[in-house]
């Protein structure tokens, strides 16, 4: 999604003035800055990868998380929101497991970590969204995930905050805890969970919690 309006509005500097003069209106609206296109727009994970570097996370981990069993979970608008992915491959990526080991926790390998969490189906088709969020997760249960961790908000939403609903059309209990990359990556460089929301979850994090030994 932010590949798409990165690519939209750079294409609008030199074919569509129109539309980028209305966009910037909308900006200076909210009291932003007009879009001048010199600014790269990119998701967290890329940059923490790309451009901070994860040596450099290594080197400020105040708190490994060691013992953490974490399957990646990246959501289809992450990987497929550009013609062209230049910070991983969209069919294997990677960069999340590399994330994990830098800040001490070990990857899980599962079939669906690249697959639809099922977030797009679920104002039409909420049995079929919730069939498919409970097929992943079971996956990531079977290959002994302690967490599922996502960079997507909206497959956050599905995976943790409708777990209960997903249970319900399974028939069967999963509580398998899902965390924001950033709740991951914080926890890491030693910020306090309750500052994290990690309390705030609807499956509780508490689990994973005492596995790191709080």
């Amino acid at each position: 999604m932010i590949g798409h309006v990165n690519d939209r509005l750079q294409k609008a500097q030199h074919q569509d003035p129109a539309y980028l003069n209305q966009i910037n209106g909308l900006l200076c609206q909210e009291g932003c800055s007009p879009y001048q296109g010199s600014t790269t727009v990119k998701h967290l994970l890329w940059a923490l990868v790309g451009d901070y570097g994860l040596e450099a996370l290594a080197q400020r981990i105040t708190r490994p998380l060691k013992g953490l069993k974490c399957a990646a979970f990246y959501g289809c608008y992450l990987l497929r929101a550009q013609e062209q992915i230049p910070y991983d491959d969209p069919f294997n990526p990677q960069s999340l497991e590399r994330v994990f080991g830098a800040v001490g926790a070990t990857a899980v390998d599962y079939g669906g970590r690249t697959q639809c969490c099922g977030w797009p189906l679920s104002s039409y088709a909420t049995e079929q969204s919730f069939q498919m969020a409970g097929k992943h997760l079971k996956a990531a249960i079977a290959a002994g995930a302690d967490c599922l961790v996502t960079p997507c908000p909206l497959c956050h939403l599905n995976l943790d905050s409708r777990q209960p609903e997903v249970e319900a059309v399974l028939g069967e209990k999963l509580q398998l805890p899902v965390l924001h990359l950033p709740q991951l990556v914080a926890l890491a460089l030693g910020v306090d969970p309750q500052a994290l929301g990690l309390s705030q979850h609807v499956v509780s994090t508490r689990p994973v919690l005492a596995k790191l030994g709080y």
